[in-house]
């Protein structure tokens, strides 16, 4: 079956599975070249090594909540060219260790995206069997709308298989075009820019049988 989220890495991050930490965007550092850096998260358009210009920023003058938020944004890159990469699309990403069926994940956000270019925010479940990795969920938001005030929204998790995924991958993108290839979602343009905060992940609570309830009951 072929699925219409597709997670490209720029870098290797297979050793970088965690707890799943930091949604809320509360924690942050920042690298020696003075760039801001989501804990727990993995910035893969950074190029700032080679002279790139910044596409991730930490936001703290208007939050959803707490005191700061995520702010990607895509900008162009002259002197990239070099590296067949003039044009850097802000995107952040969180894999983890992850055993659950979520029905649905929630965020609020902002988003100005260009003309013809969209927002994402994404969720892929998966799990290796007989070396192949295997999709066994995923939702997505994409927009091409302004969203200039705090918005919450719900995304609803759509399945494919019966089987228990063990890894789950976190996608945020200030250009869609740069995870979706299908060309259904616009095109990357310089200046598109998506702010995040406030994620999670809606797992449903497991059923317990009244008689064990009631057992639990005699035993206090």
């Amino acid at each position: 079956m072929k699925h219409t989220l597709y997670i490209i890495l720029l870098i290797t991050i297979s050793s970088f599975c965690f707890g799943q930490k930091n949604l809320d965007f509360e924690k942050w550092d920042i690298n020696n070249l003075g760039i801001d850096e989501a804990l727990e998260w993995i910035n893969i358009a950074d190029a700032s090594e080679y002279g790139a210009p910044q596409v991730l920023f930490k936001e703290v003058e208007s939050t959803a909540q707490g005191l700061a938020s995520l702010k990607l944004t895509t900008k162009y890159w002259k002197q990239g060219r070099d590296y067949e990469l003039d044009t850097l699309v802000g995107a952040l990403i969180q894999q983890i260790d992850y055993a659950y069926k979520p029905e649905s994940f929630e965020f609020s956000y902002q988003s100005f995206p260009k003309k013809g270019d969209e927002i994402l925010v994404g969720i892929q479940l998966t799990v290796t069997e007989n070396n192949e990795k295997i999709v066994v969920g995923e939702g997505y938001f994409t927009s091409s709308e302004k969203q200039k005030e705090w918005k919450k929204i719900n995304v609803t998790i759509n399945y494919f298989s019966n089987l228990l995924p063990t890894e789950l991958t976190l996608i945020a993108l200030s250009s869609a075009s740069a995870t979706i290839i299908d060309g259904k979602h616009g095109d990357i343009k310089v200046g598109s820019t998506l702010l995040l905060d406030d994620i999670k992940l809606n797992v449903p609570v497991p059923v317990i049988d009244s008689p064990n309830l009631t057992l639990l009951n005699t035993v206090k």
